[in-house]
């Protein structure tokens, strides 16, 4: 647990977004929040047609697994194609999706979330390509 501490300090320090002001919580793809992870999207304005974004969720459940699709909101400009990282994961630098994601499809599609344990984190770094 001291380890997953670690990375989420050292995730919000490397990472400027996460101690912006902007944040938006998000809600499922279908309507709604979902009752069991907490979802917030952080972000930071950058030159251009970008912004800088990491995705923030939390499982809530103490004695399982979650999932669930989430939507971005329309006030983050994101443009081209993206990868997505877990900072707090043990391997940072690991690319989550087979192939990247183009701003369009993230957008209509949402970002499917998945957890395996309870209490778990994730920190999820939209990486422009």
């Amino acid at each position: 647990m001291g380890a997953m501490y670690l990375r989420i300090n050292a995730a919000r320090a490397a990472t400027p977004e996460l101690r912006e002001p902007n944040r938006y919580f998000l809600g499922l793809m279908g309507g709604g929040f979902h009752e069991e992870i907490f979802s917030v999207a952080r972000w930071r304005a950058e030159e251009g047609e970008r912004d800088a974004v990491t995705l923030v969720f939390v499982n809530l459940s103490v004695s399982n697994g979650n999932a669930g699709t989430f939507r971005l909101p329309d006030s983050i400009r994101l443009s081209g194609l993206y990868q997505v990282r877990n900072l707090v994961a043990d391997d940072a630098d690991r690319r989550l999706w087979p192939a990247p994601r183009d701003a369009r499809e993230i957008y209509q599609e949402g970002v499917f979330v998945v957890f395996t344990l309870p209490n778990e984190v994730q920190y999820l770094k939209l990486v422009p390509v």
